[in-house]
């Protein structure tokens, strides 16, 4: 197998140019297979390049070809050969065949993949650098919203970046945006050891939690961590626990669960009656019959009966979002109920937050990340929040004034990562006017579109919104239930857009046919006609508008003129510190700046007519 060309990571899914199966850099063999499925168990299925999102089951020898798709469920798993490779598909992980000019590329856009160079030496060129792998090298890659991460499982990879010195990841190495690390255990890969007695092995007695567990799941026993072992068990309240990537465990008393996902640490039980404590990491609180009590960092969660909430919590806060019924959420003195669909967060203690109503000194929080003039919406890209921002309410309040974000008046706020409404409160003035700030986790690295999006509407009666990012999508218009004879007609209500006549229940709409906005739709053959369906097209604020090349955050001295190199979307300008930097014909853009003391590099994206963008490049020794 050989791979091949340029590649990279979209939106947190990552992506490989790939020539295998008969394939060259300049396409494929005569029949167009890329892959075949080899194996498979559980739940497999697979889609068409002229049908995509239409899955069935997929079978054992099916070939894939440019534009298929295959993903497999919470217990599937496929094995497929590239000739000269193998390529595991885990679960709960969805692939495409795509194409990066004229070479098929594998996107990988949820899950995690293992590749095995099996007959011969392979190059992967992944947006962490271009990856020599020695024949009989495995290495397992995960595509997430934090970023792709390669880890090495059997001999050695050699990746290599432009403008710097080349990485060697060993056996049991880990490498992401962040750099290089000694891998932990995965779920599924920790040794098991055997319970101690009273542990609570299932058939066991005695008082505690029931405690289901999948995966590698440990816990705390004094000063060291024990495996417990995959199934059910009675655990006494206080026992913490220790989860790694893909593992589970349920919290159940009566009617009532928890369920802690994912990487993380959680404590079994409370003394206030909680069903669990989250530590840090990911939970969903289910509640039958009656109340569930959560207690999370930042504050505690009340799901009433017949409610579910989804809780993830990192270094950055604690998002919590109620999936059905109402939530209460407490923080501090405030109580405050979610329902169905609504989000919020709770903020990491802040050290710094003055008394209510006492505005706080210039000087609480000493170092200043960035400065930005108070609007009505700013999007931050960062490698790590949270993110300390000045905000400069001069044009909003000439006598000057502040800014209240969660219960903080100050000119200077620590952000972690999500959206921070805030109010602009000027001196002497009772009117104030309201701003957001959305901080991201985004190192800014991911390839940027180089086609429109294509999505898939049904004429169902539905509503659909489809968000872009510099090209208007192409769509695919279907009618499920139409009827078996045609001439079949797409129109517009309102001539919003253009209509379409086809032979089939399927339309093909090109980019930019039909425009940003809303619009009313029909499928009509002959006196019968398709629910009128409703389409909004819109342009994504968060998406990424460039591709930071250089610097590498926290990889440089504060103070020290360092290379800045990136490539920006058509239409947007971009400052390094303030200063415009030209762009080629292409977008890229390079230059030389230095972070000022006591702050970050700051690389500044404006357009005319959308939300400016601004990436944090920040140096060593940055907290």
């Amino acid at each position: 197998m050989r791979i091949c060309a340029a590649a990279g990571s979209l939106a947190g899914a990552l992506a490989l140019v790939l020539t295998a199966a008969g394939c060259d850099c300049a396409g494929c063999g005569a029949d167009g297979t890329i892959a075949r499925v080899e194996a498979r168990r559980g739940e497999v299925e697979r889609d068409h390049a002229d049908a995509v999102g239409d899955w069935a089951r997929a079978a054992e020898g099916d070939r894939l070809r440019l534009g298929d798709g295959l993903r497999t469920g919470d217990d599937g798993a496929a094995t497929l050969d590239l000739s000269g490779a193998r390529l595991e598909v885990e679960p709960s992980t969805e692939i495409r065949f795509q194409a990066e000019g004229a070479d098929p590329r594998l996107e990988v856009s949820s899950g995690a993949v293992l590749l095995e160079a099996t007959d011969e030496a392979a190059r992967v060129d992944t947006s962490l650098g271009l990856a020599e792998l020695e024949r009989g090298t495995r290495v397992r890659i995960t595509a997430g919203p934090g970023g792709p991460r390669l880890r090495v499982e059997v001999g050695a990879a050699v990746l290599e970046e432009p403008g710097q010195t080349p990485v060697t990841v060993e056996a049991g190495e880990t490498l992401d945006e962040e750099g290089l690390a000694a891998a932990e255990p995965e779920g599924g890969e920790a040794s098991v050891a055997e319970p101690p007695a009273g542990s609570g092995r299932p058939g066991g007695s005695g008082e505690g939690l029931a405690v289901a567990t999948r995966g590698a799941v440990d816990r705390r026993d004094g000063e060291r961590w024990v495996a417990l072992e995959e199934g059910d068990h009675r655990l006494s309240e206080g026992t913490r626990l220790r989860l790694a990537e893909r593992a589970r465990a349920t919290v159940r008393r009566g009617a009532g669960s928890v369920e802690l996902a994912g990487r993380g640490e959680h404590v079994v039980g409370g003394p206030d009656g909680s069903l669990a404590r989250v530590v840090s990491g990911d939970a969903r609180v289910t509640a039958r019959e009656a109340p569930v009590t959560l207690r999370v960092p930042g504050g505690v969660i009340v799901a009433e009966a017949a409610a579910t909430g989804d809780v993830a919590s990192g270094a950055e806060g604690t998002r919590v979002e109620a999936v059905r019924g109402a939530l209460r959420v407490r923080e501090g003195g405030e109580e405050r109920v979610l329902e169905a669909g609504q989000s919020t967060r709770l903020g990491p203690p802040d050290a710094e937050a003055p008394a209510e109503g006492a505005p706080a000194p210039d000087g609480e929080l000493s170092r200043v990340d960035l400065t930005l003039a108070a609007g009505p919406l700013a999007i931050v890209h960062a490698p790590r929040p949270p993110v300390t921002v000045r905000f400069d309410v001069t044009e909003v309040c000439p006598d000057g004034g502040h800014v209240r974000l969660r219960r903080r008046r100050a000119l200077t706020h620590r952000l972690g990562a999500g959206t921070s409404p805030y109010r602009i409160e000027c001196h002497g003035d009772a009117d104030a006017e309201r701003g957001r700030i959305v901080v991201l986790r985004d190192r800014g690295r991911a390839r940027l579109p180089r086609t429109p999006p294509t999505s898939i509407i049904d004429a169902d009666g539905r509503n659909y919104t489809v968000l872009y990012q510099n090209q208007l999508p192409s769509l695919r218009v279907r009618w499920p239930d139409a009827p078996e004879r045609g001439p079949y007609r797409l129109r517009f209500l309102g001539g919003s857009a253009e209509e379409a006549r086809s032979a089939r229940a399927s339309f093909a709409l090109r980019s930019g046919r039909v425009r940003e906005g809303r619009h009313r739709f029909v499928v009509e053959a002959g006196s019968e006609r398709s629910p009128e369906t409703t389409l909004r097209i819109r342009f994504d604020n968060a998406a990424s508008t460039a591709r930071i090349l250089r610097p590498r955050d926290r990889r440089f001295a504060a103070g020290e003129p360092v290379e800045v190199a990136g490539i920006a979307l058509p239409g947007w300008s971009v400052l390094v510190n303030g200063r415009p930097v030209a762009l080629d014909p292409q977008g890229r853009f390079e230059t030389r700046a230095a972070a000022p003391a006591g702050g970050a590099l700051v690389i500044r994206l404006s357009h005319p007519h959308r939300v400016s963008h601004l990436y944090v490049r920040r140096p060593r020794g940055a907290r």
